[in-house]
């Protein structure tokens, strides 16, 4: 993958399929926690920014056969001094018709205890933190 002041080019070629993609940014990126930089209490912290509604185009190859494809996308990226080792999460991001992103997450330490219930909401360019108190995730059963 190559970067470019928000343009970006990803070119993946395997037995299955290729592809080369375009995605350029249409909006500024999110950052998520504290300006960007997430607490993740004892399992250390971390840098955090997504770019949502990527326009996407170019070519997907799959036995054989070539397709122009265009679309969005949504590009996270995170780094930093933590052990994903005692930790596990649940994530989950939502672009919604409106413009509005919706990103989510809840950390849990090896025990399953939950360390951090929390996430981002942007609309116009302006993000705010999700309160920990307003997120309820259930697993849903079919059936």
């Amino acid at each position: 993958m190559s970067c470019n002041n928000g343009a970006d080019q990803l070119k993946v070629n395997s037995d299955q399929f290729d592809f080369d993609l375009k995605l350029e940014s249409s909006r500024p990126p999110i950052l998520h926690g504290n300006n960007g930089i997430i607490n993740m209490k004892n399992s250390g912290g971390n840098y955090y920014y997504s770019r949502s509604h990527l326009n996407v185009s170019g070519a997907l190859k799959i036995h054989g056969n070539t397709e122009t494809v265009t679309g969005t996308a949504w590009f996270d990226h995170q780094w930093g001094d933590f052990r994903t080792t005692s930790v596990t999460w649940n994530w989950f991001s939502l672009m919604l018709d409106d413009g509005t992103d919706i990103m989510i997450y809840q950390f849990y330490d090896n025990a399953g205890k939950q360390l951090m219930n929390t996430g981002t909401l942007t609309k116009d360019s302006i993000t705010d933190i999700l309160p920990d108190t307003g997120i309820h995730l259930t697993p849903w059963k079919p059936g």
